[in-house]
């Protein structure tokens, strides 16, 4: 077996890394005999470092001067035992040891020829004279020869058992011998045999079982029983001889409920009765526990620190609220176990606290869920409250406070699987009184409970105080919680989420996260096949639509849909009648061309990634970005269009219940001069939709709210701020684009754009029907009353799915065709007059070229002219507005605007200015220049027309 102490020595050259890591001072005394500072208030070194037989020690001088090792110093500084010492090093400092597959396995395998009248199946064995010192340390400390003679559990020297050859077709007996490494115990329980192999590398390999198994077998059961008739037989005799007779009836006085042999050998080694089951998840009924109650005034269960340890310890403390729980301390599974895994046990727990004394605390520290104590007397039955054990009952239930992680205000809340619901004082009364009549409690104690001062707000103010994870994000995964299950989504394929179920979940160490009640989806999850796909072409895949969502934004995204219904209708409405039947769901009609189905694919695509990040609420300051739900139909300068189905894209989101949405008001021009106008957003807010915004939405006011925390100020309560991870996503819904295309605009927004596939039919005779989303879907309004839960379940597959198409693609932003979402956002900063006025004045002519271009211009006198022919309209732009829309002009006709090569042109204002003589004085003038052609050379004349 590892001898782990000295392969800590061998891997820190003798234990020197281990002291130079505790006292880092001692570093340029190694190989001297100066002194060092042990203590910072030292004013005098009082401290050497030397090294004897391989092995480095340090005195102090200024305390004992006892030569301390390496383990001795970590345990002067830091407390422990010497083998929780021993474990904290050897992970430190990487020392493997775990169980291994080439030495944890049997040493040495027979096989030979049967012995004559053998059987298929035989089973024989070898008990060892004396278990070895090895064999006793698979079982602990408290172990003993005769504590495993006592139990019938015998070291083996080999195993036998008879099976027919696949090679020679003879019966042949393999005999398998054990080692140190690889040791065989045999538990005799009469007519069934459990094979014992504590150190096989492979978990399962661990035991088997030889003959019938009785599966109401209590291990342990008849050795108590055996006792208790013991001390009755005793009591007995004493009465008889004339002694005294006890008030108290006769019993053991504790019996111990175990996870395993080993826990349950360790008890017994400490001289206490302990039973264990053949399996962890046994059922312990009530006829098991009035058989343990008739021999014992005691019962302690001593359940694991693992899932399923803590899951059944809860369950069988509510189910027999007598018995008393042992409860082995968390920080046991910090450390790991010759398997590499969280230690869980109460024989790990003696391993490194191996000490009588240390379990005596945990049995005097063991409490019970009956919060109750009944005295009967002559005077009658009174009842009163354990306060401890009220407390323990309370957090067997799930009660506890929790911390607000903004105010910091602690609430009570209850806790099932994932699910955390906030509590007063009055609904946990109200649960325990319910929870005591349903178990028909005596009338005294149900008293006792209503009537008791402990039992009022003081108590819950002396609930345990437990932290939660309340954030459903990581930078790669996002969790969603189903009335039925917690569903994991990772990026990538379909089939990788993870779901796990109320009824699979256990406890809160297999939880990443929780949610509270509120925000859990009120539906049950089943997992459908992948809805889309993207190819590695970038060609989006459509694979299923069952979805009404997908279907939705199908044909939102159908730019060029009067192409197919309208223009290129046939002669035969039967087959346009089965053309519109098997394209009513596609972006890739057959009449479209090549082009027109990969913009229509892209603006889909946009809509699926921007479903995805709205989805994952994990973020990070490269990507403060803003969703601008816009239209894609150019409209006059102040024609709102609308009716093309964007305002039910955030419906979705609510109806699904995947987003807490606060909504504002977008036509509010005075939204922001109100303080208060933030007082609906929380740490739970996932999105701040802005819906309907104005056409001139000031969306700079926003700037910082999209990149940085949120002051939230509510009103008659002192505010406070949301940091920028906590924040919600920012969405803008507008029949208007945004005003502006500078850099600080554009990085911060995605465009979700929408084609008017869906419209109003209108008086100006445009669009001959109105088609509704519900058009689509014979009338029926989605998320209406008979909107299904199978309907509901492909939705909540399609969400998942575009989930993991962000989380696949979140290191880019998936956008639609701009040249044309830019068109109409410049078009709206232009203002169509503008634009008629410039189509007119840049007009070009290959026969007639105007000097209006590609020459040294007055801004001056171009603006002039501007608002000559505009009159009031034109003078209502200013210079510096009129400048900006000149540059728009230029960037939609693919002209270069002042370019740099112009003359004098100042490349630190972006500008050129001249002296020009006007009549008989010198006046500085801005010049403008467009060139056409950036291969035409610059023309640095003024058009001669001009003077």
């Amino acid at each position: 077996m590892i001898d782990i102490k000295q392969e800590i020595l061998n891997a820190t050259n003798g234990g020197l890394d281990v002291l130079l890591m505790l006292y880092p001072e001692a570093r340029d005394c190694v190989g001297s005999n100066r002194k060092f500072k042990i203590r910072v208030d030292e004013k005098t070194p009082s401290a050497v470092i030397s090294e004897k037989d391989g092995v480095w020690y340090v005195k102090d001088f200024g305390d004992s001067a006892r030569a301390m090792n390496c383990f001795d110093a970590y345990m002067n500084l830091y407390g422990g035992t010497f083998i929780e010492t021993i474990y904290r090093l050897a992970d430190h400092f990487g020392v493997d040891y775990t169980l291994k597959a080439d030495v944890n396995k049997p040493k040495n395998i027979e096989f030979k020829d049967a012995k004559e009248g053998a059987k298929e199946g035989d089973f024989t064995y070898k008990v060892k004279d004396e278990p070895s010192a090895a064999d006793l340390a698979c079982f602990g400390a408290f172990v003993k020869a005769k504590t495993l003679e006592k139990y019938k559990y015998y070291a083996l020297e080999w195993t036998s058992r008879v099976f027919v050859s696949s090679k020679t077709g003879r019966l042949t007996e393999r005999i398998t011998y054990s080692s140190d490494d690889y040791p065989i115990f045999m538990h005799d329980m009469g007519e069934f045999k459990k094979i014992y192999i504590p150190l096989a590398f492979e978990k399962k390999d661990r035991f088997y079982y030889v003959g019938k198994v009785d599966k109401d077998h209590i291990n342990g059961f008849a050795e108590a029983k055996k006792a208790y008739e013991a001390a009755v037989a005793e009591a007995q005799e004493e009465e008889e001889a004339g002694g005294k007779k006890g008030k108290e009836v006769v019993k053991l006085d504790a019996i111990f409920i175990c996870s395993g042999e080993r826990d349950a050998l360790n008890v017994a080694g400490m001289g206490y009765y302990p039973i264990w089951f053949n399996s962890e998840t046994a059922d312990i009924t009530e006829g098991i526990m009035n058989r343990l109650r008739a021999i014992a005034h005691n019962i302690y269960n001593i359940p694991d620190i693992d899932a399923t340890g803590i899951k059944q310890g809860n369950k069988l403390a509510l189910q027999h609220m007598d018995i008393h729980t042992i409860e082995i301390p968390k920080w046991l599974s910090t450390y790991r176990d010759r398997r590499g895994r969280p230690r869980k046990d109460l024989r790990d727990f003696l391993e490194l606290r191996p000490m009588a004394a240390e379990f005596r605390k945990l049995v005097h520290t063991a409490k019970k869920a009956q919060f109750w104590k009944i005295k009967y007397s002559d005077k009658g039955v009174k009842s009163e409250i354990i306060t401890t054990s009220l407390l323990h009952y309370l957090r067997l239930n799930g009660f506890y406070k929790l911390r607000d992680r903004i105010t910091g205000e602690l609430k009570p809340v209850r806790i099932d699987s994932y699910k955390v619901e906030e509590m007063s004082p009055k609904q946990i009364r109200d649960f325990v009184r319910e929870d005591l009549k349903a178990r028909q409690v005596e009338n005294t104690a149900l008293e006792a409970y209503i009537n008791s001062k402990k039992t009022t707000q003081s108590v819950y103010d002396d609930l345990d105080t437990i932290e939660l994870n309340f954030d459903v994000c990581t930078p790669q995964t996002r969790t969603l919680f189903f009335d039925n299950c917690r569903v994991i989504v990772p990026a990538g394929n379909k089939d990788a989420i993870q779901i796990a179920t109320t009824q699979a979940i256990t406890n809160s160490r297999e939880l990443q996260t929780f949610s509270w009640t509120q925000k859990l989806i009120p539906h049950s999850f089943r997992p459908m096949p992948a809805a889309f796909s993207m190819r590695e072409d970038g060609v989006l895949e459509i694979m299923d639509t069952t979805s009404c969502c997908f279907r939705y934004l199908i044909n939102a995204s159908r730019i060029y849909w009067r192409k197919e219904y309208e223009e290129l209708k046939s002669e035969d409405e039967m087959l346009d009648k089965e053309y519109r039947e098997a394209c009513k769901f596609t972006i890739y009609g057959a009449r479209l061309s090549d082009e027109e189905k990969i913009e229509q694919m892209k603006h889909l695509l946009s809509k699926l990634w921007a479903i995805g990040f709205l989805l994952h609420h994990y973020k990070i300051d490269s990507r403060a970005l803003c969703l601008w739900i816009m239209e894609n139909k150019l409209t006059q300068e102040d024609e709102s269009s609308g009716g093309s189905g964007k305002s039910f894209f955030m419906r979705m989101f609510h109806y699904l219940k995947v987003a807490d949405i606060v909504t504002l008001d977008g036509r509010d021009s005075d939204m922001t001069k109100n303080n208060h106008f933030l007082d609906r957003v929380s740490s739970n807010t996932d999105i701040l939709f802005i819906d309907d915004a104005a056409k001139n939405f000031p969306f700079e006011t926003f700037y910082g709210k999209i990149t940085g925390q949120l002051t939230i100020n509510p009103k008659g309560s002192q505010s406070f701020e949301i940091d920028y991870r906590n924040s919600p996503h920012t969405v803008i819904s507008s029949n208007f684009p945004w005003k502006g295309d500078d850099r600080s605009t554009l990085r911060r927004l995605i465009p979700v754009v929408f084609g008017d596939y869906y419209h109003e039919q209108g008086q100006d005779g445009e669009y001959r029907e109105t088609r509704k989303v519900s058009s689509d879907f014979n009338g029926q309004n989605l998320f209406g009353h008979d909107y299904t839960e199978d309907d509901y379940n492909a939705d909540y597959n399609f969400m998942i799915n575009c989930l993991q198409f962000y989380l696949s693609h979140q290191d880019i932003t998936v956008l639609p065709l701009m040249d044309k979402v830019m068109e109409r956002v410049r078009r709206g900063m232009m203002g169509d007059a503008f634009k008629n006025w410039a189509d007119t004045y840049f007009a070009q002519d290959p026969d007639n070229p105007n000097e209006n271009l590609d020459h040294l211009l007055i801004k001056q006198y171009v603006y002039d002219d501007y608002c000559s022919e505009l009159g009031k309209t034109g003078k209502s732009k200013s210079s510096q507005s009129f400048k900006v829309a000149l540059k728009l002009y230029c960037k939609e006709k693919g002209w270069i605007f002042c370019p740099s090569e112009m003359l004098g042109y100042d490349i630190e204002k972006q500008r050129s200015t001249r002296n020009l003589l006007i009549g008989a004085k010198r006046k500085s003038f801005e010049l403008i220049y467009i060139q056409t052609d950036i291969n035409k050379p610059i023309n640095n004349t003024i058009p001669p027309s001009w003077g």
